[in-house]
């Protein structure tokens, strides 16, 4: 995927950790994980400490979060909400195939 692309994490909205990629402007795909999963043991996102912490380049969940979605840009046909939940993720690692993941309506934003 091209290096043009940006990434940046939004204000959170129905108790999800949500970021977005563009590119020229344009969203390409929103990711957003839920609260729950982030403290689900069995996730292993970070859990309190991560949630009292400004989400920085430097932190591990911002690093899990744009390489999640740079990696399944290609397969996004077109701009998409992907919802990621604790029942998707074991140990930082996805366990519910991307094609599988809930899709968030965008009438549904908010």
């Amino acid at each position: 995927m091209s290096l043009d692309i940006e990434f940046e994490i939004i204000d959170p909205v129905d108790q999800s950790v949500r970021c977005v990629f563009k590119r020229n402007e344009n969203n390409l795909l929103e990711l957003r994980l839920t609260i729950v999963a982030i403290l689900n043991e069995e996730c292993n996102l970070g859990g309190l400490d991560i949630l009292f912490k400004p989400l920085v380049e430097e932190s591990f969940l911002y690093n899990w979060l744009k390489k999640l979605g740079m990696n399944h840009l290609v397969e996004s046909q077109n701009f998409e909400i992907v919802q990621i939940t604790a029942k998707d993720v074991i140990d930082k690692e996805l366990k519910t195939s991307w094609l599988e993941l809930k899709r968030v309506s965008e009438t549904a934003i908010g």
